[in-house]
């Protein structure tokens, strides 16, 4: 991995966040029982990111104390405070004399729970000299400001925000080649996202890494109401119903009816050890029954609604379920491998997929799985249920 160094940019004055920043800098924002920045360089840390760089302005001896209270052993981390009135491309040429050949630089009012390891691997294998991380919003969560072609280059970067039609948008965690900055002349009020950015994007030197993770950030009262709901300590477990909690009908056949209910040996046990570890479980299932006119929507919903009451009786629980109705051949957004029931859960219960582990027995599990950076966990028709989540709990303890 080339990268080690991390940049983050943290002097802005947080005005849509007042009056909470009239006494703290953005970043120092508490979220979740800590300020938001510090679950930033957790997850720096869980990166093996070795130095960490903090461009401060506003209040920036807040953050200098602040920092003094997060000891990482083997990690260095240095705040560079700058004047207030900097802009964040001058903040970064005024730091050029600390800042390695290749460098994370990051917003430190955005989270995103992305595997950083994987987006450095990627930088590595290509040439241009910095990557973003672009955010597939699919579920109109944001205001989308990148266009992105078939080969991840964005050629597009909307600055105001007011293109219609796009569906990226730009998180920050961006891998950066030194280099970008050679010729570019020091002024205060020179922005990275409004000059140095669209200027490299136009030079065709800027390409993505997509990801369907939400993000969070601290931008507003909004977005901070939204991040205390995503970084709560809070557990989630994606499952597959046919073959993970039932015994899967044979191919081409369905559940038609309640009495159909074949419980898999040691699954509702496996229900009951997650309800007790204070998890929540959201079964994601295709059935393309329904669109094949084989079994109806009403009966899918009472066999879900039963084993939802099978699993409370036992000492478990079924709290969300999304099923896909469609028939393979409508090609739809929601049918696994697509990750559109994903999505769904994702935007209801606000979740941070890196946190999350996904149980199926099929390669389209693995698929989607592996589309959205979930962890993934695949079911033998012979293995127990209970084995995977034991190996779950252990991992979140």
């Amino acid at each position: 991995m080339t990268i080690k160094q991390a940049v983050i940019l943290a002097g802005g004055l947080g005005k849509r966040l007042r009056p909470i920043t009239d006494k703290l800098p953005k970043p120092l924002v508490d979220v979740c029982g800590q300020p938001f920045l510090f679950h930033i360089l957790e997850q720096l840390k869980r990166n093996d990111l070795k130095e960490i760089l903090i461009l401060a302005g506003y209040k920036s001896n807040l953050i200098v104390e602040s920092i003094k209270n997060f000891y990482v052993k083997d990690i260095k981390i240095k705040v560079i405070e700058q004047p207030t009135n900097f802009d964040t491309g001058a903040r970064i040429l005024n730091a050029l004399p600390y800042l390695k050949n290749n460098f994370l630089l990051l917003y430190g009012d955005n989270y995103c729970g992305i595997n950083i390891k994987k987006i450095i691997e990627k930088y590595d294998k290509q040439s241009r000299p910095l990557q973003l991380l672009a955010y597939e919003d699919l579920i109109n969560f944001s205001k989308p400001n990148l266009d992105i072609d078939k080969d991840s280059n964005i050629f597009f970067y909307d600055t105001k925000r007011k293109k219609k039609n796009l569906k990226y948008v730009d998180v920050g965690y961006m891998c950066v080649n030194k280099e970008i900055f050679n010729n570019i002349i020091f002024s205060e009020n020179l922005s990275f996202s409004k000059y140095i950015l669209p200027n490299l994007i136009g030079l065709k030197k800027v390409s993505a890494y997509k990801t369907y993770n939400q993000y969070c950030s601290v931008g507003n009262m909004e977005r901070l109401s939204h991040a205390r709901e995503m970084l709560k300590k809070k557990k989630f477990i994606f499952l597959d119903r046919d073959g993970v909690l039932n015994v899967k009908p044979k191919k081409g056949e369905y559940l038609s009816n309640i009495k159909q209910i074949n419980w898999k040996n040691g699954s509702l046990d496996a229900l009951n050890i997650l309800k007790e570890n204070g998890f929540q479980t959201i079964i994601v299932t295709n059935q393309a029954g329904i669109g094949r006119g084989i079994v109806s929507n009403e009966m899918v919903n009472k066999i879900n609604n039963t084993m939802s009451e099978q699993a409370k009786i036992a000492g478990g629980s079924i709290d969300h379920i999304y099923v896909c109705p469609h028939h393979w051949e409508d090609k739809c957004f929601c049918r696994k491998p697509m990750p559109g029931l994903f999505l769904n859960a994702q935007k209801n219960l606000i979740l941070d997929f890196s946190n999350i582990f996904f149980i199926g027995d099929q390669t389209t599990d693995m698929e989607v799985a592996e589309k959205l950076h979930i962890k993934y966990l695949n079911l033998a028709p012979n293995e127990n249920l209970c084995e995977k989540i034991n190996n779950i709990i252990k991992h979140y303890n």
